[in-house]
């Protein structure tokens, strides 16, 4: 599109002033090629195509349109660069293209000094592209801020399962230790008792029994409603099952080949 309105300018020009020949089109050719590249060498794409501009006005050519290159490349030089780079850019642009209107002599607003329009139009592509960096930055770092907070959310959500699992843990061997403890002592009265009382004994062995049973069994409840349980009494019971299932394999001497 630079090229359409920027071309048709250049063919076009008022009666009386210089028509395009092959030096015009050779600057056209350059700064459109210069276009090509200016993600990459915003900065260099920026003096290629505004000293093209300021050849044509120099070479006599008056159009609407001929800036039109340089006013892309100053916006993309705003655009992909920082503040203090746009700050030079506009100072530089500002006092070139003052100076090539006051060689031509085209300033409308004030013939006998400063040709302000010359000095500003420069400035308008470098602050719309100062904007709109501006706001793909706000906008990288809100989703930044978002991934941080999400992440965050993710450490405290582990955090919590880590220590609900502590929790479990602590309590499981807190009761298996009690019931471990209290099959040892059972299992000494039993000992001792062996060939003295044998009844004492008996009763000590049977207690021993109940307590090695009470230390594994698992009681299931589920409401009729059939709602969900909390996360944790539902992670708390697939570990259950999973270590019983694995117990089950590893003392029954099955690899887990056949199906059922």
């Amino acid at each position: 599109m630079v090229g359409l309105f920027t071309g048709s300018d250049l063919a076009v020009n008022d009666p009386g002033s210089r028509q395009a020949d092959a030096l015009s089109w050779a600057l056209f050719a350059l700064s459109l090629a210069a276009l090509v590249v200016r993600r990459r060498r915003p900065v260099p794409v920026a003096c290629v195509t505004g000293a093209a501009c300021a050849g044509w006005a120099l070479y006599g050519h008056i159009g609407e349109l001929l800036n039109l290159p340089v006013i892309v490349a100053l916006y993309t030089v705003a655009v992909l660069g920082d503040r203090r780079r746009t700050l030079w850019a506009g100072v530089t642009a500002a006092v070139v293209s003052g100076a090539v209107a006051l060689i031509v002599g085209r300033d409308v607003v004030n013939p006998q000094g400063l040709p302000v329009l010359e000095m500003i139009w420069p400035l308008v592509p470098l602050l719309l592209g100062e904007a709109e960096r501006t706001r793909r930055e706000l906008l990288a770092e809100y989703a930044a801020r978002a991934e941080r907070a999400e992440a965050e959310r993710e450490r405290e959500a582990a955090r919590r399962v880590r220590q609900e699992r502590v929790r479990v843990a602590r309590e499981i061997h807190d009761i298996l230790a009690h019931t471990v403890s209290a099959m040892t002592v059972q299992a000494g009265v039993a000992l001792d008792a062996l060939d003295t009382a044998p009844e004492v004994s008996r009763r000590a062995m049977t207690q021993v029994r109940a307590s090695g049973k009470e230390a594994v069994r698992v009681t299931l409840r589920r409401e009729p409603s059939g709602g969900a349980y909390p996360g944790v009494v539902e992670t708390t019971a697939y570990r259950i099952v999973q270590e019983a299932l694995t117990n089950v394999v590893k003392h029954s001497g099955a690899d887990g080949s056949r199906s059922r």
